[in-house]
Protein backbone atom coordinates (compact mmCIF):
# COMPACT_ATOMS: atom_id res chain seq x y z
CA UNK A 1 0.00 0.00 0.00
CA UNK A 2 0.94 3.47 -0.67
CA UNK A 3 0.40 4.56 3.10
CA UNK A 4 2.78 1.35 4.31
CA UNK A 5 6.12 3.48 3.79
CA UNK A 6 4.90 6.19 5.85
CA UNK A 7 4.88 6.88 9.99
CA UNK A 8 1.29 6.32 10.27
CA UNK A 9 -1.62 4.40 12.82
CA UNK A 10 -2.97 1.06 11.55
CA UNK A 11 -6.72 2.39 11.63
CA UNK A 12 -5.10 5.42 9.59
CA UNK A 13 -4.28 3.15 6.63
CA UNK A 14 -7.10 0.96 7.21
CA UNK A 15 -9.81 4.96 6.97
CA UNK A 16 -7.33 5.82 4.06
CA UNK A 17 -7.72 2.61 2.30
CA UNK A 18 -11.38 2.21 2.89
CA UNK A 19 -12.06 6.24 1.18
CA UNK A 20 -9.33 5.42 -1.47
CA UNK A 21 -11.55 2.34 -2.03
CA UNK A 22 -14.39 3.57 -2.68
CA UNK A 23 -13.17 5.75 -5.14
CA UNK A 24 -11.43 3.41 -6.96
CA UNK A 25 -14.91 1.36 -6.73
CA UNK A 26 -16.57 4.23 -8.64
CA UNK A 27 -13.60 4.64 -11.31
CA UNK A 28 -13.90 0.91 -12.15
CA UNK A 29 -17.16 1.69 -12.63
CA UNK A 30 -16.76 4.08 -15.26
CA UNK A 31 -13.56 2.38 -17.06
CA UNK A 32 -11.40 4.15 -16.27
CA UNK A 33 -7.47 3.80 -15.60
CA UNK A 34 -6.27 6.31 -12.90
CA UNK A 35 -4.24 8.32 -15.64
CA UNK A 36 -8.04 8.81 -17.28
CA UNK A 37 -9.57 10.34 -14.02
CA UNK A 38 -9.96 14.20 -14.31
CA UNK A 39 -10.96 16.54 -11.98
CA UNK A 40 -14.89 15.70 -12.94
CA UNK A 41 -14.49 12.44 -11.93
CA UNK A 42 -13.32 13.90 -8.15
CA UNK A 43 -16.29 16.03 -8.12
CA UNK A 44 -18.71 13.57 -8.67
CA UNK A 45 -17.42 11.11 -6.49
CA UNK A 46 -18.14 14.13 -3.44
CA UNK A 47 -21.07 15.20 -5.02
CA UNK A 48 -21.96 11.36 -4.75
CA UNK A 49 -20.68 11.21 -1.20
CA UNK A 50 -22.94 14.54 -0.26
CA UNK A 51 -26.43 13.60 -1.96
CA UNK A 52 -26.12 9.40 0.17
CA UNK A 53 -26.01 12.19 3.35
CA UNK A 54 -22.32 12.34 4.60
CA UNK A 55 -21.39 14.93 6.32
CA UNK A 56 -19.23 18.07 5.24
CA UNK A 57 -16.29 17.11 7.09
CA UNK A 58 -16.48 13.55 6.00
CA UNK A 59 -16.63 14.85 2.41
CA UNK A 60 -13.56 16.86 3.42
CA UNK A 61 -12.10 14.13 4.67
CA UNK A 62 -12.69 11.89 1.76
CA UNK A 63 -10.90 14.86 -0.48
CA UNK A 64 -7.78 14.99 1.26
CA UNK A 65 -7.79 11.15 1.00
CA UNK A 66 -8.14 11.77 -2.27
CA UNK A 67 -5.44 14.60 -3.00
CA UNK A 68 -3.07 12.80 -0.71
CA UNK A 69 -3.39 9.86 -2.25
CA UNK A 70 -2.82 11.56 -6.38
CA UNK A 71 0.42 13.26 -4.93
CA UNK A 72 2.28 10.01 -3.35
CA UNK A 73 1.34 8.17 -6.88
CA UNK A 74 2.98 10.80 -8.73
CA UNK A 75 5.62 10.88 -5.88
CA UNK A 76 6.17 7.42 -6.36
CA UNK A 77 6.38 7.48 -10.27
CA UNK A 78 3.54 5.62 -10.59
CA UNK A 79 1.62 8.41 -12.33
CA UNK A 80 3.68 11.09 -14.61
CA UNK A 81 4.28 14.63 -13.38
CA UNK A 82 2.21 17.21 -13.49
CA UNK A 83 -0.75 15.33 -13.42
CA UNK A 84 -3.36 15.11 -10.62
CA UNK A 85 -7.28 15.74 -11.21
CA UNK A 86 -7.07 17.01 -7.85
CA UNK A 87 -4.53 20.47 -9.30
CA UNK A 88 -6.56 23.90 -8.71
CA UNK A 89 -9.26 22.01 -6.58
CA UNK A 90 -10.44 23.44 -3.93
CA UNK A 91 -11.61 21.39 -0.64
CA UNK A 92 -15.43 21.50 -0.23
CA UNK A 93 -16.70 24.45 2.33
CA UNK A 94 -17.63 23.36 5.40
CA UNK A 95 -19.22 25.04 8.15
CA UNK A 96 -16.82 24.83 11.17
CA UNK A 97 -19.20 24.16 14.73
CA UNK A 98 -17.30 25.03 17.44
CA UNK A 99 -18.97 22.21 19.91
CA UNK A 100 -20.37 23.62 23.33
CA UNK A 101 -18.58 23.14 26.88
CA UNK A 102 -20.10 21.52 29.23
CA UNK A 103 -21.11 23.13 31.94
CA UNK A 104 -20.74 22.54 35.42
CA UNK A 105 -23.64 21.44 36.25
CA UNK A 106 -23.40 19.22 32.93
CA UNK A 107 -20.06 17.80 34.82
CA UNK A 108 -22.28 17.29 38.23
CA UNK A 109 -24.76 14.96 36.54
CA UNK A 110 -22.40 13.03 34.56
CA UNK A 111 -20.04 12.66 37.48
CA UNK A 112 -23.01 11.59 39.93
CA UNK A 113 -24.16 8.78 37.10
CA UNK A 114 -20.61 6.99 37.94
CA UNK A 115 -21.49 4.92 41.32
CA UNK A 116 -18.02 5.52 43.64
CA UNK A 117 -18.52 1.42 44.77
CA UNK A 118 -19.14 -0.45 41.33
CA UNK A 119 -16.09 -1.08 38.94
CA UNK A 120 -17.93 0.74 35.85
CA UNK A 121 -18.45 3.30 37.96
CA UNK A 122 -14.66 4.19 39.23
CA UNK A 123 -13.74 3.30 35.45
CA UNK A 124 -16.06 5.93 34.23
CA UNK A 125 -15.56 8.51 36.88
CA UNK A 126 -11.69 8.27 36.15
CA UNK A 127 -12.25 8.78 32.25
CA UNK A 128 -14.70 11.99 32.92
CA UNK A 129 -12.25 13.24 35.35
CA UNK A 130 -9.12 12.81 33.14
CA UNK A 131 -10.86 14.40 29.88
CA UNK A 132 -11.80 17.24 31.71
CA UNK A 133 -8.38 17.87 33.36
CA UNK A 134 -6.60 16.96 30.09
CA UNK A 135 -8.02 17.29 27.20
CA UNK A 136 -6.56 14.17 25.82
CA UNK A 137 -8.06 12.56 22.85
CA UNK A 138 -9.19 9.28 23.23
CA UNK A 139 -7.12 7.00 21.62
CA UNK A 140 -4.59 8.68 24.04
CA UNK A 141 -6.31 8.01 26.96
CA UNK A 142 -6.81 4.32 25.82
CA UNK A 143 -2.95 4.12 25.14
CA UNK A 144 -2.12 4.90 28.58
CA UNK A 145 -0.14 2.90 31.19
CA UNK A 146 0.50 2.66 34.84
CA UNK A 147 4.37 3.69 34.04
CA UNK A 148 2.90 6.45 32.51
CA UNK A 149 1.75 8.12 35.53
CA UNK A 150 4.23 10.36 37.36
CA UNK A 151 2.63 10.74 41.49
CA UNK A 152 5.68 12.59 42.17
CA UNK A 153 5.09 15.40 39.83
CA UNK A 154 1.61 15.28 39.08
CA UNK A 155 2.49 14.43 35.51
CA UNK A 156 0.89 11.60 33.05
CA UNK A 157 2.91 10.74 29.60
CA UNK A 158 0.64 11.08 26.96
CA UNK A 159 0.93 8.92 23.68
CA UNK A 160 0.09 11.26 20.74
CA UNK A 161 -0.38 11.47 17.20
CA UNK A 162 2.75 10.64 14.87
CA UNK A 163 4.48 8.89 18.09
CA UNK A 164 4.84 11.77 19.84
CA UNK A 165 4.81 12.22 23.58
CA UNK A 166 3.96 14.88 25.67
CA UNK A 167 3.91 15.06 29.67
CA UNK A 168 0.57 16.97 31.00
CA UNK A 169 -0.10 18.05 34.28
CA UNK A 170 -2.36 16.05 36.14
CA UNK A 171 -4.64 17.63 39.02
CA UNK A 172 -5.26 15.27 42.77
CA UNK A 173 -8.72 14.51 42.05
CA UNK A 174 -8.01 13.31 38.41
CA UNK A 175 -5.10 11.23 39.73
CA UNK A 176 -6.98 9.98 42.94
CA UNK A 177 -9.71 8.51 40.80
CA UNK A 178 -7.36 6.96 37.92
CA UNK A 179 -5.41 5.43 40.64
CA UNK A 180 -8.46 4.15 42.29
CA UNK A 181 -9.41 2.45 39.05
CA UNK A 182 -5.81 1.08 38.14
Amino acid sequence: SILDSEEVSPLTISTYRQRIGLFLGMVAEYNLSLDQVTSTEVRLFLVQLKNQGIIPSTTDAYFRALRGFFNKLIVEHILPPDFSPMAGMKAPKMQVVIPAAPTHEDVYKMLALCPRDTFLGIRNRAILLMFMDTGVRLVEMSTIQRPHINKQYDLILINGKGAKQRFVPLAKTAQKALLKYI
